[in-house]
């Protein structure tokens, strides 16, 4: 045994006097950077993601049996160049002569995919609504939305004769829970039982939150999810019998610096749009806000170092401005959101309809389906950029009209009116714009408005670079 320990011991002394010879046997050499190989991930799909129409969910008002409503739904899906890669859930491809890849009378669902490297594929679809009386009196429409994981929807109030329902759409592979937060006047709200919903691969799930809110004028909800979804607030209003109006509130956007496109101030006093924010952060905060129209940008009158308190919804009205188009921005030291409630009335105690504006991010290409109705295009460059812009008209039966173009020098703003007819919009612009759609229509006893956003798949970031080492 002491023989072994002593070959052992002798062992690992050459050993070690070798490594000491390898080591001082290197020559030295300077160290070199070598740069890692990039590469691109392959473009993922652009996915339309279409979660329904309009259903009706009051539990009182007007008994629809006797009243001729004139109810009606339609949708669409129109692309343009690049449209005929555009394939449906179950993997037909659509095809189609004209602009318009679907058109129906029954609510567009489901999820229509693109491949991520089709060039300038402007791709668009909703489901519209409209009546001329009853519980639903109104115009609104459901747009489809790219799914995401975080989202905002700033509109609606919890009261006595407003109706909330919440749409959820999952276009994954996979089930998912989704998040609630509501908030309102004076900070969250607890949403009990309802603060998660669970929705089924490819499933749509409508929930009402109604009995759920707390009471309040003023409510914003946040929808989160470990998973990507497409969320949309349906609102109904009834001013006891009276209809008071329908809509869709669709994700805004949340920065320290938002941007409200196509705000309609009307020519009656009971046309006054106003400005929702919410405060998102556990501090108060204070914004200002700057409206832009045909003439520039000017702060809006008391808009200026406004206080919000920590997670609570603020109401402004934007009276004193003219009648006209207008772009809202809002700035912010800490992280906001909101949107803009418009409204259609004639006259106090006349037929009421009501639209929400949600705060987007700018554009360089997109379109909007927003049906036969009588409809606004706005456009705003930002400040410091100049932009070029096309807005081209597409009609009921896929023709695509005349086009509308502007230069707009850094701050322009231009509205287009569109032809009658049409049924859709696309946009393109030579740099980032800021852009939306108003619709209005003279209905029995009154005129419907709805709001609608410009769909864009934002096709830049669905590519990402990865750095590979050897």
């Amino acid at each position: 045994m002491k023989g072994a320990r002593l070959i052992s011991a002798l062992a690992v002394c050459a050993l070690t006097a070798g490594a000491g010879f390898l080591v001082w046997s290197v020559p030295e050499s300077d160290a070199s950077a070598i740069p890692a190989q990039v590469s691109s991930a392959a473009p993922a799909d652009i996915r339309l993601v279409c979660s329904g129409g309009f259903e009706a969910n009051a539990q009182s008002g007007i008994d629809v049996e006797s009243v001729d409503a004139d109810m009606k739904s339609r949708s669409w899906l129109v692309g343009t160049s690049g449209s005929e890669s555009v394939t449906d859930a179950q993997g037909n491809a659509l095809s189609s002569d004209s602009a318009i890849l679907q058109g129906d009378a029954d609510a567009l669902t489901g999820v229509y995919s693109v491949p991520g490297e089709t060039e300038d594929l402007q791709l668009a679809g909703g489901t519209l609504h409209t009546a001329t009386a009853g519980d639903a009196r109104g115009a609104a429409v459901n747009p489809c939305l790219s799914a995401q994981s975080d989202m905002w929807l700033v509109g609606s109030q919890a009261s006595v004769g407003t109706s909330n329902v919440l749409v959820v759409t999952n276009p994954g592979e996979n089930a998912v829970v989704v998040d609630l937060e509501a908030y309102g006047s004076t900070g969250l709200m607890d949403l009990g039982s309802l603060s998660q919903i669970a929705v089924a691969a490819g499933a749509t799930v409508r929930t009402s939150l109604d009995g759920a809110l707390e009471s309040d004028s003023r409510i914003a909800v946040h929808v989160t999810s470990g998973g990507s979804v497409t969320a949309v607030l349906q609102e109904t209003v009834l001013d006891g019998a009276r209809p008071s109006g329908v809509t869709f509130v669709t994700p805004s956007q949340q920065s320290t610096s938002l941007t409200v496109a196509a705000v309609t101030v009307g020519e009656e006093a009971t046309e006054v749009p106003t400005l929702r924010i919410v405060n998102t952060q556990p501090e108060a905060a204070k914004v200002s806000i700057s409206v832009t129209d045909g003439s520039g940008t000017s702060p809006l009158p008391g808009g200026t170092n406004v206080p919000i308190a920590a997670q609570t919804v603020l109401d402004l009205s934007l009276s004193g401005l003219a009648a006209g188009q207008y772009t809202v921005h809002i700035t912010s030291q800490a992280s906001v959101t909101a949107g803009v409630e418009l409204v259609s009335q004639e006259a106090e105690g006349e037929p009421r309809d009501i639209a929400w504006a949600a705060a987007e991010s700018s554009v360089t290409a997109g379109a909007a389906v927003f049906g036969p109705l009588g409809a606004l295009v706005t456009v705003t460059a930002p400040e410091g950029t100049e932009s070029s812009v096309t807005v081209t008209p597409i009609d009921s039966d896929g023709s695509a009209g005349e086009a509308f173009h502007a230069k707009l020098d850094a701050g322009g703003h231009v509205t287009f009116e569109m032809p009658e007819g049409t049924i859709a919009v696309t946009l393109k612009a030579t740099a980032p714009v800021y852009a939306a759609v108003v619709t209005q229509a003279n209905v029995r006893a009154g005129k419907t408005i709805d709001w609608v956003p410009i769909f864009s798949p934002l096709r830049e970031d669905a590519s990402r670079a990865i750095a590979v080492s050897d």
